[in-house]
């Protein structure tokens, strides 16, 4: 945390905006903590210098000797540093008190409420049925007994994107009755202190409930005992809402519990040893134990729209097709090194497919069920690669 005397911003998303003929930078709070301020583009600089290591003067003086730099006043600059504190966008104690506040309403809830229900898919449970058996057809349908899917990955994107890689993707499931947990991978935007975080909460679905796997996370915990202490990481996101409540549509009340593990990007640091605990102990845990394994997340963000630049478009196609390749092959070190070639907003994607490619039964047989390039929402150019993937006995 930084100190009043050299104040700090926080990790947030920027958004460049034009309005009335007015350029703003809207600075978004990731964590959806803080309400989005949007701020005059001169004042990028400021942003910049606003690292924790100098104080208001030092960064006013830095100002003064860059040519062309914005111009304004010790007094200003105060004023403007205050408005963000105030905003919660500063990592100071307003900050903290805020994250405080929200981490002990999450713990204190019974279950994991619905975030991205409203946004990502259908919030109430008749239209929920309605667009699930227009795009999905009849659940019964998604569940054979014959060489059943034992693992998959799916884009972790509203249904308006994803619908056509779930259709496809979503096929052979495993019947209820033979499955003890689904252990579900989801990609996350915030990096974490810790590569994975996993909840002992039911999840909320327009449908109703999916309950956790209770004795795979106390497995897991006597193993690891950290993999609940980020477990606020799950309070937002549709990485996992998504999966749930589609588990829900399909299986109903037979829908068996679920490990929510939040994938963050640190998980992909070479020779972290956190995480390799994790999967050491996640294996264990599920040596016995019949399991369903499912990555949420997308195959890359790239593009202005999502921090890169235009000549990442020009690239994705090749990059998506050597991680495709390597997914395919079951060759997970081989993914980590093409999908961190490119912009860092393919990390948090990569860490679920990387996590899925490191538990999979080398046994069981890959099939590439759909690959799409879909173009990134808002004005600025940036494309996704969704892609759908499936393993099933040979």
């Amino acid at each position: 945390m930084s100190s009043p005397e050299h104040p700090r911003l926080r990790q947030l998303d920027r958004v460049p905006l034009e309005r009335d003929g007015e350029s703003l930078i809207v600075l978004c709070d990731p964590l959806e903590l803080c309400e989005p301020v949007a701020v005059d583009a001169e004042f990028a600089p400021v942003l910049d210098l606003l690292a924790g290591e100098r104080s208001l003067a030092q960064i006013r003086q830095t100002l003064i000797m860059r040519p062309g730099a914005l111009s304004c006043s010790l007094e200003e600059l105060e004023a403007f540093v205050a408005d963000l504190s105030d905003a919660g966008l500063l990592d100071d104690d307003r900050f903290v008190a805020r994250w405080r506040e929200a981490h002990r309403d999450f713990l204190a809830a019974p279950t994991r409420a619905p975030h991205s229900a409203g946004r990502w898919f259908p919030a109430e449970a008749a239209d929920f049925r309605a667009w699930a058996e227009a795009r999905l057809g009849d659940p019964d349908e998604r569940i054979s007994d014959e060489a059943p899917t034992r693992a998959l990955w799916t884009p972790a994107e509203p249904v308006d994107l994803a619908g056509a890689s779930l259709a496809d993707t979503l096929v052979e499931l495993p019947p209820p009755g033979s499955l003890d947990a689904v252990v579900i991978f989801g990609a996350e935007r915030q990096r974490g202190l810790l590569p994975f975080a996993l909840t002992d909460k039911a999840f909320a679905t327009p449908l109703g409930e999916v309950p956790p796997a209770s004795g795979l996370i106390e497995a897991l915990e006597a193993e690891v005992d950290w993999v609940l202490r980020e477990q606020m990481r799950h309070r937002i996101g549709g990485a996992i809402e998504l999966p749930c409540a589609l588990l829900r549509w399909i299986y109903g009340e037979a829908c068996p519990p679920i490990l929510a593990v939040s994938c963050a990007a640190s998980s992909l640091e070479r020779g972290a040893r956190d995480a390799e605990n994790f999967f050491d102990a996640l294996e264990l845990a599920t040596l016995r134990r019949r399991v369903l394994f499912w990555a949420s997340g997308s195959l890359s963000h790239c593009g202005p729209a999502y921090g890169g630049d235009e000549a990442e478009l020009e690239e994705q196609a090749e990059l998506d097709t050597a991680c495709i390749d390597a997914a395919l092959r079951g060759a997970p070190d081989s993914y980590l090194r093409r999908a961190t070639l490119q912009a860092r907003a393919r990390a948090s994607g990569a860490a679920t497919a990387y996590a899925l490619l490191r538990m999979i039964d080398p046994e069981l047989e890959a099939e590439l069920c759909d690959y799409r390039r879909e173009k990134a929402p808002g004005a600025n150019p940036g494309a996704i690669g969704l892609v759908g993937m499936r393993w099933r006995p040979l």
